[in-house]
């Protein structure tokens, strides 16, 4: 599963860190890149992009991912961004069996995605240095003409009921699935049978009713801030003002306290949203509180903020799994530090990457016995019972 992916001078990012839970929705007001995430993962997997949506025509387009704890990196470098296997890390032959299929706005016809899905399903080529290339598979139109009508003559909701079914009779064993704007392509009532047929899923979408009905991750991106953008979050989550939402610092606090919500049972009685630093917190709170939500605010040990929670530690990242801080620091330090100060001392890389890494792995793979989560058990029982 992807933990973690890192995009670097493409199309909406010059640089970004992005974290992933076993199935995740992006929404977001136009070009805050959402779409990115799902073209960068087709450039990685598939090498399938556009030299236009480069941003700095001089400079190298790379794609990092951590899945299952291992790190795994592409290069792409100009003039011609072909990639430059001297840049890129990682045992590639791990990947042999993921397949991603993107699926754009609007969709691609019916036939063109059949090919895709055989294609997906046939063996990988190997290349050089054992990165492995999927050859895209082209069929002769006959083969498929007789399989499907043409387009038009088909009702959209007969043909996401196709599409469906296309997904489930050749979709590979370890599909990754990449749907932008999701409403466009399949029916809601089979969202679940969606997400069951693929090992991990990306979505994106504009549409309450899809929103609200996705009990995973839902990741908000913004263009600007969140004091710009808060409608961003709360007018896709209209149907929703009996769920709480959680308060909390930055985006890569998210992964932490939904990681300990899924321990205590509690993922979906509460949406957790980052506000972009303390210092907006009373602003996003005001307006929840405005637009009738009910919030509670969770912050780190060292911020003093009217109406929050504060946790026992500077920052959440002094909760990290010791083995696996340990691998990413330096080798003289035996236990995580106990300090803000000497947590950051202590990083090898930069901060927000580091954040970032923590993060993707305190979401996927938080322990129960964490202090994270029986601290959260406190909070959240003072104030359910307050």
């Amino acid at each position: 599963m992807i933990d973690h992916l890192y995009i670097e001078n493409y199309r909406a990012f010059k640089s970004e860190d992005v974290v992933l839970g076993n199935h995740t929705m992006f929404i977001g007001t136009n070009s805050s890149g959402k779409t990115t995430i799902l073209k960068a993962l087709d450039a990685f997997f598939n090498h399938a992009f556009e030299r236009a949506n480069i941003r700095n025509k001089s400079k190298d387009f790379i794609i990092e991912l951590i899945i299952d704890n291992k790190q795994y990196k592409k290069c792409f470098s100009p003039p011609h961004y072909t990639l430059n296997y001297e840049k890129c890390a990682g045992n590639f032959d791990d990947l042999r069996l993921y397949r991603y299929l993107y699926m754009p706005k609007p969709p691609y016809p019916l036939s063109y995605l059949h090919n895709q899905l055989l294609s997906l399903s046939s063996e990988p080529e190997r290349t050089r240095d054992s990165l492995s290339v999927q050859a895209p598979l082209v069929l002769e139109k006959q083969h498929v003409e007789y399989a499907f009508e043409s387009d038009e003559r088909i009702r959209k909701a007969d043909k996401k009921q196709q599409r469906m079914a296309l997904l489930e009779k050749y979709g590979p064993q370890k599909l990754l699935l990449g749907v932008d704007e999701i409403e466009q392509s399949f029916l809601l009532h089979d969202m679940d049978a969606l997400i069951a047929s693929s090992h991990q899923v990306f979505f994106v979408s504009k549409r309450k009713n899809f929103i609200n009905a996705f009990i995973h991750t839902i990741h908000p991106l913004y263009k600007s801030d969140v004091q710009k953008e808060i409608d961003t979050v709360t007018k896709p989550l209209s149907q929703s003002k009996q769920r709480p939402f959680l308060l909390v610092e930055g985006k890569y606090d998210v992964a932490w306290f939904e990681g300990a919500l899924r321990h205590l049972n509690k993922d979906k009685a509460y949406r957790v949203l980052p506000c972009g630093g303390f210092g907006n917190i009373p602003f996003v709170k005001e307006q929840l509180d405005k637009a009738g939500y009910r919030s509670l605010i969770v912050t780190d040990g060292d911020v003093k903020l009217e109406q929050a929670y504060r946790l026992k530690k500077d920052i959440v990242e002094l909760y990290a799994n010791p083995a696996f801080l340990k691998r990413y620091l330096h080798d003289h330090i035996d236990s995580v530090p106990q300090t803000k100060q000497t947590f950051i001392r202590a990083l090898k890389a930069p901060q927000s990457a580091m954040k970032s890494i923590l993060a993707s792995h305190a979401l996927n793979h938080m322990k129960p016995e964490n202090p994270l989560v029986g601290e959260l058990k406190t909070i959240l029982d003072h104030y359910e019972n307050r």
